[in-house]
């Protein structure tokens, strides 16, 4: 198995267009989605590719995730066979006033977990296996419980079966670049199918 790396996705994988075993996605790469805000991207040296979310010090926070549709990264996806997914943050949360925040898959007709109380000095993994996940689209959705809480990257994990990331953020980050200079001689183009 190879991994390559496409506009921030790094997808394990053998041949091109091949279906995977487990995507990882850099949080960052999700700041142009909708509900992103008040989440804010920031240069942390120690983060893979430079960069990290947080929620800056300052927000209004409520301990119920349903009660907030903005700060969120969504993260959509399709599996192909039922089976447990595992899903880890890389995260840093230095004490227990910035150590937590709300995770689920389709959390619209399931719930929210709460990761909270995992205080570390540096980056670590804090994770959480979904057990018997039917096949099918699947949402993943973080969500901010406390400010100052910093997130890297996220990995989702598919045990039995395989994994397509089903999201629409490549196309979002390339029309993003076009106002760059170094982004000539390149132009974008719609196509409909």
């Amino acid at each position: 198995m190879t991994a390559r790396t496409i506009l921030g996705l790094s997808l394990l994988a053998t041949p091109l267009l091949a279906a995977y075993t487990s995507i990882t996605a850099e949080l960052e790469h999700f700041s142009l989605r909708p509900n992103f805000a008040p989440f804010v991207v920031k240069d942390v040296a120690t983060a893979s590719g430079g960069k990290a979310i947080e929620l800056p010090d300052g927000v209004s926070l409520s301990l119920n995730p349903n009660s907030m549709d903005d700060r969120q990264v969504v993260i959509p996806f399709t599996t192909t066979q039922v089976a447990a997914v595992n899903v880890y943050v890389h995260g840093l949360f230095p004490d227990y006033t910035r150590d937590s925040f709300f995770y689920g898959i389709d959390p619209e007709t399931s719930s929210y977990y709460t990761q909270n109380g995992a205080i570390a000095a540096d980056w670590d993994i804090y994770g959480r296996t979904f057990p018997f996940l039917a096949a099918g689209e699947h949402t993943l959705v973080l969500k901010a419980r406390e400010t100052e809480a910093v997130m890297d990257r996220i990995v989702i994990v598919v045990l039995e079966g395989e994994i397509f990331y089903a999201g629409p953020v490549l196309v979002i980050e390339l029309e993003s670049l076009s106002s760059q200079s170094s982004f000539s001689p390149f132009v974008i183009e719609s196509h409909v199918d």
